[in-house]
């Protein structure tokens, strides 16, 4: 994504892409939190999305659709995979009581979740 309009700058991770929007044109800071632990906590669920979800959720949909063999092993680890994802959100959720991830407003943690699919579609 080039993004910036004094200098060229291309960034590619949907994570440092969330990091640079909301740090160059949430100046109100509508969709972050700026104290701690609050900041952290963001970033941390951000980081769980990246390492997690991404990967899991793209794994799965290529060994049920795009490889070349069905390998069975695989489809189930990811399934197991994602399912864990999931169910790491349900229970904070419900611990927490509140619909968003950080408290009761809506973050750009919540917004990188956005991408839940069913793998199976």
């Amino acid at each position: 994504m080039d993004i910036c309009r004094e200098q060229p700058l291309t960034v590619s991770q949907s994570g440092a892409i969330l990091e640079y929007l909301e740090e160059t044109y949430d100046k109100e800071h509508q969709f972050t939190e700026t104290s701690s632990p609050q900041k952290w906590q963001v970033k941390q669920w951000l980081h769980f999305q990246v390492s997690g979800q991404g990967p899991y959720f793209g794994q799965r949909v290529w060994f049920m659709r795009y490889h070349p063999e069905q390998v069975k092993s695989a489809q189930d680890r990811y399934a197991g995979e994602i399912k864990r994802v999931i169910s790491v959100i349900d229970k904070h959720l419900k611990a927490t009581g509140n619909q968003y991830l950080i408290g009761n407003k809506y973050t750009y943690a919540d917004l990188a979740f956005l991408r839940m699919f069913d793998p199976s579609s």
